[in-house]
């Protein structure tokens, strides 16, 4: 039996949210690497009340503008969302949940479609929580509200993306709607292989006991349309400006309110690159020397493997508190697997059609990348 987004926990529900208010922003990327240049975000307020707003209809073209030719933007949210609160919250449970043994920690492994707990590469530790889960999986007893934090931040960054998806319609000069029909449809024509993969990421990094330069060989895109991050706890998440190369520290620059949103693959591949898939990363030191001096665990390594390799570093019981990690949370915006994509079929006139591939599903995304044009430019192969 399957069951569709989190349960509500929140008395803000998305219809909530689109009344509510918040400002967008960003840096330039002018500065030493790591060092944007600070501007005012833009207002989820000013966003939100666009079609009755000049000064909102302004305000969602230049955050479309900055998006395609900067990689990110920073979206400040309304006091309506309690965001510091909700985030701050996530965090705190995310925190004691990690820390717990791993034995008690495995009792609420990932099911077949990524939903619940899982050990990445070398030491990242992961909670995810999807939109379409198997509603037989038995959520963290520890901390006690777990679920409830997660899923509060799963809603208010839900509807944030949601809201941005409908200014990248509008700039793309289509109806709302064909972004949004890429996405899932709660029937019971779904299942667990066709539903998406939009889901909340809960991730926690142990420190590296030395800094080290950063190397752009661990940056990637999201495979998703449109991810969006809130401060963590640590430096967390660096993203490359598509102006001038540079890997700039965005996460570090967000207040408690903010959040910062970028493009992903399936954007990119639908739109032939108008709204190109922004790289990211975590730097370096604040990944663990494994990370940094061992080649990467292939991603299908046994969970056995996985574990010998925690224990070798020393992190069999579970990971080191926040005072010892970084710990960050990632809002992923998934069209369903059978959605299909197809620039020609978007009907956009701002979209170049002259590079044309047969249409792809998204579950198969990622067996054509490397054919993609865009991708042979410096922004991503250098």
């Amino acid at each position: 039996m399957c069951g569709w987004a989190p349960l509500q926990t929140s008395e803000a529900s998305c219809s909530d949210v689109a009344s509510a208010r918040a400002e967008n922003g960003g840096g330039d990327g002018k500065k030493a690497e790591g060092v944007p240049t600070r501007e005012p975000p833009f207002h989820f307020e000013k966003l939100v009340r666009r079609a009755s707003s000049p000064e909102g209809k302004q305000e969602a073209q230049r955050f479309a503008s900055v998006l395609r030719r900067r990689g990110w933007c920073v979206v400040s949210l309304p006091q309506a969302l309690n965001p510091e609160a909700t985030f701050s919250g996530t965090f705190a449970a995310a925190d004691t949940f990690f820390t717990l043994a791993s034995e008690e920690k495995e009792k609420y492994a990932s099911t077949s479609n990524g939903h619940g707990y899982r050990q990445g590469e070398q030491d990242e530790e992961v909670f995810e929580s999807r939109s379409f889960f198997d509603m037989k999986y038995v959520w963290p007893k520890s901390p006690p509200g777990f679920r409830f934090a997660v899923v509060d931040s799963y809603h208010v960054l839900e509807a944030v993306a949601l809201a941005c998806l409908e200014i990248v319609a509008e700039a793309l000069q289509v109806k709302p709607s064909v972004l949004t029909g890429l996405l899932d449809n709660a029937d019971e024509h779904l299942t667990m292989e066709t539903a998406s993969a939009t889901a909340i990421r809960c991730s926690c990094f142990a420190k590296g006991a030395s800094a080290s330069p950063a190397s752009a060989s661990l940056a990637r895109t999201e495979d998703a349309l449109l991810a969006v991050v809130p401060r963590g706890r640590g430096e967390g998440l660096h993203v490359r400006s598509l102006q001038d190369l540079a890997f700039h520290a965005v996460e570090a620059q967000l207040g408690p309110d903010e959040v910062a949103i970028f493009a992903g693959d399936t954007l990119a591949r639908l739109t032939n690159n108008f709204f190109p898939a922004a790289m990211a990363r975590m730097p370096l030191e604040h990944l663990p020397m494994s990370v940094k001096t061992a080649p990467p665990l292939s991603p299908g390594s046994s969970p056995e493997k996985k574990k010998r390799t925690r224990k070798k570093n020393g992190l069999a019981n579970g990971a080191p508190r926040a005072s010892e990690s970084w710990m960050g949370a990632r809002f992923v915006l998934h069209a369903r697997a059978n959605a299909e994509l197809e620039p020609l079929r978007l009907g956009s006139p701002v979209v170049d059609t002259a590079f044309q591939r047969p249409a792809v599903t998204v579950a198969k995304l990622h067996f054509e990348q490397a054919e993609w044009p865009w991708r042979n430019s410096a922004y991503y192969t250098t």
